[in-house]
């Protein structure tokens, strides 16, 4: 109702029927609602489900404070599906409140064999402080939607669980200029991907955190987008010493086997060290290995 008020002229208002137009008098809502933000969307893709699945993200403070994390600001997540029908068919659900909420990946799509009628599962990452992350799951459809206990290919697959520790989200107004385009991978009708992605070595803006030896300090960064989701590319970086000689090495994990796994996978070698960094990253998570080769 706010949007509309919003977004209509008074010309339009007046075919309303004005007595039913109300204010949301909950303040605690109303702030919730204007919170709230896009994540993810998904509108279906080759082979797997045509219906579209919607992630949206909403904060805010309520009254009294939230025992997991004793914090006022609390966080949680609306699930939405709908069919692309002449009457499409939605369902809308939302996971319970708590200190910080993250979408992890797109985990399992339904054969195109079952009709598009099959559940999409999603993983979130479930953070409190001083607890260990939780990863949660939700199966959905337009008609249906269910959490559950436990996600086999998940847990298996997720990457703290074989190795790989999470790599800091790089905002842009920190990025003093782009030294050296490492590579890209783009839409490919012959290996289609449900990711974008750009791999650069960047300087850093110079201040008094980011210097080195009096010079200012290069990352890797990584640019990831989902592919028509009409959202900005997501940055993460990986730390680049300057006595390091790094360079990109190749994409491991593209085309279909990324869409399975969630991620695209791609590795980092240093040329005398023979140390290699495999990444694993999507537009809101992204992780690193890091491994030694000796000759």
């Amino acid at each position: 109702m706010l949007l509309l008020a919003l977004l209509l002229s008074p010309q339009t208002s007046l075919a309303l029927e004005v007595d039913r137009f109300s204010k949301i008098e909950d303040n605690n809502l109303a702030q919730l609602l204007n919170n709230v933000k896009e994540v993810a969307r998904f509108t279906g893709y080759a082979f797997h489900s045509p219906f579209m699945v919607r992630v949206m993200g909403a904060g805010g403070e309520f009254g009294t404070p939230w025992e997991e994390c004793n914090s006022l600001f609390q966080e949680t997540y609306v699930i939405s599906a709908n069919s692309f029908d002449e009457s499409p068919k939605v369902v809308a659900y939302t996971l319970p409140l708590a200190c910080d909420w993250q979408f992890s990946r797109w985990l399992e799509f339904p054969p195109r064999s079952e009709g598009g009628e099959a559940p999409i599962t999603l993983e979130f990452i479930k953070r409190s402080p001083g607890k260990k992350e939780k990863l949660v799951w939700l199966k959905i459809n337009p008609y249906q939607a269910e959490l559950l206990e436990k996600s086999k290919k998940g847990t298996d697959t997720y990457p703290p669980n074989i190795g790989y520790s999470s790599l800091e989200w790089l905002w842009k107004d920190k990025i003093a200029e782009v030294v050296e385009e490492l590579s890209s991978l783009r839409q490919d009708a012959s290996k289609p991907h449900l990711f974008e992605a750009d791999v650069n070595r960047v300087r850093l803006v110079k201040d008094g955190t980011s210097q080195d030896g009096g010079n200012a300090k290069e990352v890797i960064s990584i640019s990831v987008v989902e592919n028509n989701s009409g959202h900005d590319a997501t940055s993460f970086y990986v730390d680049c010493p300057n006595n390091g000689d790094w360079a990109f090495g190749e994409w491991t994990l593209t085309g279909k086997e990324s869409i399975e796994a969630g991620y695209l996978g791609f590795s980092l070698v240093e040329r005398n060290s023979k140390r290699v960094r495999h990444i694993l990253c999507n537009p809101w998570t992204a992780f690193v290995k890091d491994e030694i080769f000796i000759q």
